[in-house]
């Protein structure tokens, strides 16, 4: 029994220390694009930038907005990241509107998880709002699909109400 619970002992030290290593999980991002201002069409030219301190993996989701109780008429037209060194990716349209259809939805359109790496990245958005009587825009939120994994401290608690269930069944045992 005294090997069973040196081994666990160690499994979670070992464990806990690896745990600590990991680097930090970074918190999602968000963007609010363009606004119309509830009186005029505007063509959308809209563009951002974030820096990534080391190499992370994102998804990302835009998604058009309207104040109004109807669906946003904001058509967009493309939506592309670009990292370091000029290398380009774009969005995939996932929810669309159509302006000749008179089919206006909320608009979605995503950027498949992907590994980023460290550096400056600027984020490009063209479309068209044709919206005369409200307030209508876009929101892009960033965020790491591995993030539901336990942190390092998580672990750390795991292991140490592990070794402490290991002490009481010991002492209970004398």
């Amino acid at each position: 029994m005294k090997t069973v619970f040196r081994t666990a002992v160690a499994l979670c030290v070992a464990l806990a220390g690896v745990a600590s290593l990991a680097a930090p999980v970074p918190d999602p991002m968000s963007f609010h694009g363009a606004q119309s201002d509830g009186n005029d069409p505007y063509a959308i030219e809209w563009s951002d930038s974030f820096d990534l301190a080391s190499a992370t993996t994102l998804s990302a989701l835009l998604t058009t907005w309207t104040s109004l109780p109807s669906s946003p008429m904001v058509d967009i037209t493309s939506v592309t990241l670009i990292g370091p060194g000029g290398v380009s990716t774009s969005f995939s349209e996932k929810v669309a509107s159509s302006v000749a259809g008179n089919l206006w939805v909320t608009e979605q359109w995503a950027l498949d998880a992907m590994l980023l790496g460290a550096g400056h990245y600027d984020i490009v958005v063209y479309g068209q709002s044709y919206e005369f009587k409200d307030v209508e825009g876009f929101d892009i939120a960033f965020q790491d699909p591995t993030a539901s994994l336990p942190e390092p401290a998580s672990v750390v608690l795991a292991c140490i109400a592990l070794a402490g269930v290991g002490l009481t069944r010991r002492r209970s045992t004398r």
